[in-house]
């Protein structure tokens, strides 16, 4: 092998392979087979009750109801640390983006159309910048493309 890259990549798929065990009995005598990658094991979530509160709120929504659901307010916008705070720890006159905004879904009540003879596209064409002549030279505030399809 001439590449150190591709000596690498090898002796990394030759580990992995090694940790890989074929087929391993349940605690509970299910011989099912399963694959591990990893040398520790993952310790199964605990259920959260809020997430059983929200799914229940949710379950008897139509869609064309918004769900009656709490808005979560932080103290302090992505748990920034004392150490990092704008202001010098000066309390600012505002403070934004603190409250979680509310999102019922997007476009989940509006009802299919039930007649679609034609649909409208609007095209805008070749993109072609010209050269003003009062300026001398291309301006970034020129409109690009043509309307090509009406």
């Amino acid at each position: 092998m001439k590449s150190p890259i591709l000596m690498v990549v090898v002796l990394w798929i030759m580990c992995i392979a090694a940790r890989v065990r074929a087929v391993e009995p349940d605690v509970a005598g299910d011989s099912s087979p399963t694959m591990s990658l990893l040398p520790w094991t993952v310790a199964p979530l605990e259920e959260d009750p809020t997430i059983r509160r929200v799914l229940q709120l949710l379950e008897g929504v139509s869609p064309y109801e918004v769900p009656p659901l709490p808005l979560r307010e932080d103290s302090r916008y992505a748990n920034t640390p004392d150490e990092l705070e704008p202001f010098g720890y000066v309390q600012p006159y505002k403070r934004h983006f603190l409250r979680q905004m509310e999102y019922t879904g997007a476009g989940r009540a509006i009802p299919e159309p039930t007649h679609v003879d034609s649909v409208k596209i609007g095209f805008l064409g070749p993109i072609e910048p010209t050269v003003s002549v009062a300026t001398g030279g291309k301006s970034h505030e020129e409109n690009l493309g043509r309307s090509m399809l009406r």
